[in-house]
Order: structure tokens, then sequence, then C-alpha cells
């Protein structure tokens, strides 16, 4: 079992909880919100290994970017969130290059979906 900060899910930034500590988020709930934060994670962000994260500025809004090539790079940010099994991401639209869709990833709790 695993715990991560609990981020609200409109400013996506971290919030407190009724006492007024830091608000946690738990499993199985921890794993879609810790996908989510690995498909937001601009590769070269994360201080400790600029090598994780989705290659945004570098690849995907350089020109135009083929499509399975987005979802292959999304579905191996999701699998180095623990707990994740697999992982395959589905697309609805791409819109001034907002993708909007979900990843659905296999965890011990069952299958679990993030949207994008």
């Amino acid at each position: 079992m695993s715990a991560s900060l609990l981020l609200d899910i409109v400013a996506w930034d971290v919030c407190l909880d009724a006492r007024g500590n830091w608000a946690l988020a738990e499993d199985p709930y921890a794993i879609v919100q810790n996908v989510s934060c690995s498909c937001r994670l601009v590769q070269g962000e994360a201080v400790f290994d600029t090598t994780r994260g989705v290659p945004y500025f570098s690849d995907i809004f350089t020109g135009p970017y083929p499509v399975d090539l987005l979802k292959s790079d999304l579905e191996d940010a999701a699998l180095l969130v623990n707990g994740v099994e697999a992982a395959t991401v589905y697309i609805q639209s791409i819109v001034n290059r907002q993708a909007t869709g979900q990843v659905q990833v296999t965890t011990p709790y069952g299958p679990l979906y993030a949207s994008l």
C-alpha cells in the first residue's frame, strides 16, 4: 500500500485535510493520481531523474508527431508508477496540442483509469 500527497483535481495542487494537515491519497486512488502525474511530467523536469517524463517540448510540440508514438510515450510513463502492471492509452481527440482521452491501467486492485 502506498500513499501520495492528495492533489486538488481542479488546481492540481496539494491540499489540506479537515484537520489542516497535508491530505494524503491512498491506493488505489494514489496509483491513478500518480499515473496522471507521470503522464503530465515533461521530460527533464524531474530534478533527481531528468530522463523521466514525456518528451513534450523536445519532440511532441515541435511538429507533426505520430499519435501511436504519443500513446506509447504515455503508456511508458504510466508503467513507471508503482503498482501499474499494464497500461493502454486511448486518445479521444487532439485539439490545439491538447489531447483528451484516458489511460487504462491494470493494478493489483483491478483495472483503473486516469483521464488525460
